[in-house]
């Protein structure tokens, strides 16, 4: 990509080449056109083979023949390819004699092959970054610490280009290094407004950093098809720089969006009220490879999910190219992307994950313009996403700051802003935070029971979280009383095929067995289980939550076998679906690890604490109350008390 310091690489390599003695003849050719190389050419022909010819194209294919038979050792570089079309014809022989170095943005497969090397040239890595911006601010006298200089290549990419300038705006504002990442980090400055101006770019720079890319993606808009890749880029850059499934950008969102694009820059004063024809997917796709062949993307389409990478100046380039009246509707289309490739498969969970990564980016760039183009559900999904893969404190985190935006844009008393005011005591109970988990969920039901009424879905499911804390606190005919009032409520709207209606069938069998009816709960849970409906996956979340309750009470009840084989099997469901280390399959192993313990068999039940242990130190950390649980049982378990 452009910046990361080619021309460099390639002017090192002459110099040694001629200090060493291995180029008796150099010819540096800035190839940014077939005319440019000609007349590089032309002009070499001239001043070593006494050529004549005044036609530029002549001279230049004189040169060539003469670098056919040259005895001399020549070393050419065509510096900065911009079109592989350009060297058609142009290629300097393929002889031992003749070395020839290019440096292009280009990934084109017409450059490959011929007993051509291919070198990816990258950004520098933290080493070379620190070692860098030591040397040039020391220079100036400005020093930092080493922590805060790696923070700031870290800010910039570790992009060569932008740490001289950077570096350079620096020592000429007189600033320090933490000032400069604050100035950087502030979205209402422009990355021009960063860096030197065109009069004082430091290492001769031609041009400034947010202008060196506007090449290729002007050479980008002209390939097939025209004039799309710029607001394809637009689009990639308020997602995660680090892996965006290019099925989001080719989504149909996506290809209406860049559709819309389309037309106002081919039909600026078309009227607005036409039915605009989106994209094809194909489009779409050539526009995407478009901007891997210049550089400006990374594209892996043999890869999960088919990754497209975009260094983070890149992005904030073209964010910034995009101007007031369009960011929304770019956020708005966004959210609509990433939300069309949404899954709730649990094989699915890789692409949650690494959506919610996108939900993030998204968030941290527009998340003022998806609440003012009322495109916030993609918040509630990625806060959700994140408590489902077990980073609670994230979710809870996320769900705040979405409960006090809606409280201040919406209401107190809008539908959403009391649905994340629920969430936000759903998680926190998920994080065993029973206390805060019930005055939030308290205070939840309250306002919707006045606002929506006690019937309300919403409502229900607010008491029912409700209910579920009154169980763990050992009500457990309060809870199954609750819960029997909550499914009258919900079949007055509802099928008794309907999630709700069975989950809280669930609820009432499994608190009556914690009460008084062990045999009969356990019954109607088997019951249950066996007659789901077609709609409820049957190795989904819910399923496995009815399975492990089942085989708790079955230890209860005295059957510890019996507990250990639905257990076992379980934790191969959960290990195919969750992966080994999600919450869910921890609780599953640290409640095995126990029945081992009172089937007799201490060693392995100390071994399973142990893992389980460890995954919940990394997890949530080592005071966290899950964490303290099992560090609790492994330590009865190796002091041989019984429980």
């Amino acid at each position: 990509m452009g910046g990361v310091g080619k021309t460099q690489l390639a002017a090192r390599f002459a110099r040694s080449a001629q200090a060493e003695g291995r180029a008796e003849l150099l010819v540096w050719v800035s190839a940014v056109n077939r005319d440019a190389i000609e007349l590089a050419y032309a002009q070499a022909a001239r001043d070593v083979c006494a050529v004549t010819e005044e036609n530029p194209h002549q001279a230049a294919r004189m040169f060539i023949a003469w670098l056919q038979t040259t005895e001399r050792f020549c070393l050419i570089v065509l510096d900065d390819v911009a079109d592989p079309a350009d060297v058609r014809g142009l290629w300097p022989p393929s002889r031992p004699q003749c070395q020839v170095v290019v440096t292009t943005r280009r990934r084109d497969s017409a450059l490959r092959g011929q007993g051509r090397d291919f070198m990816e040239v990258g950004v520098f890595t933290e080493r070379e970054s620190v070692s860098y911006l030591v040397r040039k601010l020391d220079a100036h006298g400005c020093r930092g610490r080493g922590d805060e200089i790696l923070d700031l290549a870290t800010d910039l990419g570790h992009l060569p280009l932008a740490l001289a300038q950077a570096a350079s705006y620096i020592a000429d504002q007189g600033l320090r290094v933490p000032r400069y990442r604050e100035l950087l980090a502030d979205r209402r400055r422009v990355l021009s407004e960063l860096v030197p101006d065109g009069g004082s770019l430091p290492d001769d720079h031609e041009e400034v950093l947010a202008a060196v890319w506007d090449l290729s993606v002007a050479r980008a808009d002209q390939l097939w098809p025209e004039g799309i890749s710029r607001y394809l880029l637009a689009l990639a850059s308020v997602m995660n720089a680090n892996g965006i499934p290019d099925a989001v950008l080719t989504s149909k969102p996506a290809r209406s969006y860049l559709g819309i694009c389309k037309y106002l820059m081919f039909e600026p004063e078309g009227p607005l009220d036409v039915q605009v024809p989106e994209l094809s997917e194909d489009e779409v796709l050539a526009s995407l490879r478009s901007l891997h062949r210049l550089s400006l993307v990374s594209h892996s389409p043999y890869e999960t999910h088919g990754m497209v990478r975009v260094h983070p100046l890149v992005q904030r380039v073209a964010r910034e190219s995009v101007d007031e009246a369009h960011q929304e509707e770019l956020a708005f289309f966004a959210s609509l992307c990433i939300l069309s490739s949404w899954s709730r498969d649990a094989e699915e969970r890789d692409l949650r994950h690494v959506l919610c990564q996108n939900i993030d980016a998204l968030s941290s760039t527009a998340f003022d313009s998806l609440w003012k183009v009322e495109a916030y559900e993609v918040l509630f999904h990625g806060a959700d996403g994140h408590g489902h893969a077990g980073m609670y404190s994230t979710a809870i985190s996320q769900w705040r700051t979405l409960w006090e935006t809606a409280t201040e844009i919406l209401g107190p008393d809008h539908s959403d802003t009391l649905r994340c005011l629920r969430q936000l005591g759903f998680w926190q109970s998920r994080d065993r935070d029973f206390d805060n988990a019930f005055d939030t969920l308290m205070q939840a039901y309250s306002d919707l029971l006045r606002v929506e009424g006690p019937n309300d879905v919403e409502t229900l499911i607010a008491r029912s979280q409700l209910a579920q804390l009154l169980g763990a606190h050992g009500a457990y005919e309060s809870a199954a009383h609750t819960f029997e009032e909550i499914l009258e409520g919900l079949l007055v709207n509802h099928e008794p095929a309907h999630i709700l209606v069975v989950e809280a069938r669930c609820q009432i069998a499994y608190w009556r067995a914690r009460g008084a009816d062990m045999e009969g709960g356990i019954r109607a849970l088997e019951e249950i289980l066996a007659e789901l409906p077609s709609s409820i996956d049957a190795n989904g979340a819910f399923a496995c939550t009815i399975r492990h309750n089942l085989a708790g009470l079955r230890a209860e009840a005295g059957d510890v076998g019996g507990a250990i084989a639905d257990m076992e099997a379980l934790l191969e469901v959960e290990h195919s679906a969750l992966g080994a280390h999600h919450p869910d399959a921890l609780v599953t192993r640290h409640n095995l690890a126990g029945f081992y313990d009172q089937m007799g068999h201490r060693d392995r039940a100390i071994a399973e604490a142990q893992a389980v242990l460890v995954s919940r130190e990394k997890l949530f950390g080592a005071e966290h109350p899950s964490t303290a649980n099992t560090r609790s049982l492994l330590s009865r378990l190796m002091s041989g008390t019984d429980r």
